[in-house]
């Protein structure tokens, strides 16, 4: 099986050289081969017909992805891919990555796409304003990839790894969860559509939050704000463009929440595992220092060395938050009291606490 695999992804993905007037062509051929080799159900076949090229390619992707999550539930060993196989995998989720996430994404939403794949350059699409397919593409991308962290073969769940692709599925959910749309131009199921999956993404976002490290998860929102904390301009620094403001105040939102998460939250993994036992402060110190240029980290995940230079002004963006009070404790105007003193109080305290257990 993983032989059939092998073939059908050798058949979707393009030749090295590309010629960069016409890559439509080019991917229309891959498509034409794999359908041949993979032999997809109706349903796959029905939603690609009729489609830009571009589309159906990402379809083929989700499909091929589909069948290592199919397989690696059906088999009754661990499923092995070699070395050529793996590769040629992490490229159709690059592929998958470059035509079918990045166009539905705002301005300045993930780490920009000439950063990660200069092989890639010559397929790059015009964004896509409309909110209803962008919304759709980028749950079925994040749903499919979701999967991975749960299959038994650690070669799929590396897939969705901090090093690969986890930060991918997490600038779709929030894309999906946080953004502004002016629904008023459409009609009230579109709008009831909308809300639901922008309701769904944020539910599936928060869960894959809680079920990473406290230090990954913080990282990761903090990438998408735009830098570290703190940040200061250094030699051989990475400076990000600018995180648009819905996704800088979703990411606050979101890291206020998990810094008083493991003092506030019991409830068990789906796995039936004890919930993490990070201290958010910890972790928010961590994942801030972890991005910062000439950082040396042992390998039992501390950090051993800190570029003077920039310990004022990380210290600096750390008390800044941990003293900043979090937006949602403001109530809405005329709801009630402005701010709710009694979580206020718990949020403080928890963050204090916190604080007095890390320098004791």
């Amino acid at each position: 099986m993983t032989r059939a695999l092998f073939d059908a992804i050798s058949s979707l993905l393009p030749p090295k050289t590309v010629d960069p007037r016409d890559p439509s062509s080019v991917l229309a051929s891959c498509i034409e081969k794999y359908l041949i080799l993979s032999n997809p159900d109706e349903d796959t076949i029905s939603r690609i017909a009729g489609t830009e090229v571009y589309e159906a390619y990402c379809i083929c992707c989700l499909h091929h992805l589909q069948s290592y999550v199919d397989l690696d539930a059906s088999s009754t060993e661990e499923i092995l891919l070699s070395v050529s196989h793996v590769k040629k995998l992490k490229s159709c989720v690059e592929f998958l990555i470059c035509l079918g996430v990045y166009p539905y994404l705002d301005p300045g939403v993930s780490v920009p796409l000439e950063f990660r794949m200069e092989a890639h350059s010559c397929f790059r699409l015009p964004l896509v304003h409309s909110s209803s397919v962008r919304e759709q593409n980028l749950l079925r991308f994040s749903r499919c990839l979701l999967q991975f962290r749960v299959c038994r073969a650690e070669q799929l769940r590396r897939l969705v790894s901090p090093a690969l692709f986890l930060g991918d599925i997490i600038a779709s959910l929030m894309q999906v969860g946080y953004v502004t749309v002016v629904r008023n131009s459409r009609s009230p199921d579109e709008n009831t559509a909308s809300e639901k999956r922008s309701r769904e993404a944020r539910q599936l976002l928060w869960k894959l939050l809680c079920e990473l490290p406290g230090s990954v998860a913080m990282k990761e929102l903090l990438i998408l704000q735009g830098g570290s904390v703190g940040s200061q301009k250094v030699r051989g620094a990475v400076k990000l463009p600018p995180a648009p403001v819905w996704l800088r105040k979703a990411c606050g939102r979101l890291l206020s929440h998990l810094l008083v998460r493991s003092a506030t939250h019991s409830a068990t993994t789906d796995n039936g595992a004890a919930p993490s036992s990070d201290c958010g402060v910890r972790s928010l110190l961590f994942a801030s220092a972890s991005l910062a240029p000439g950082v040396i980290g042992a390998p039992g995940g501390c950090i051993n060395s800190l570029d003077p230079r920039l310990q004022p002004a990380l210290a600096q963006g750390l008390a800044q938050i941990l003293a900043s009070q979090p937006s949602w404790l403001i109530g809405k105007p005329g709801t009630g009291p402005a701010v709710d003193q009694s979580a206020e109080q718990r949020y403080f305290q928890s963050i204090a606490n916190q604080v007095s257990g890390l320098v004791q």
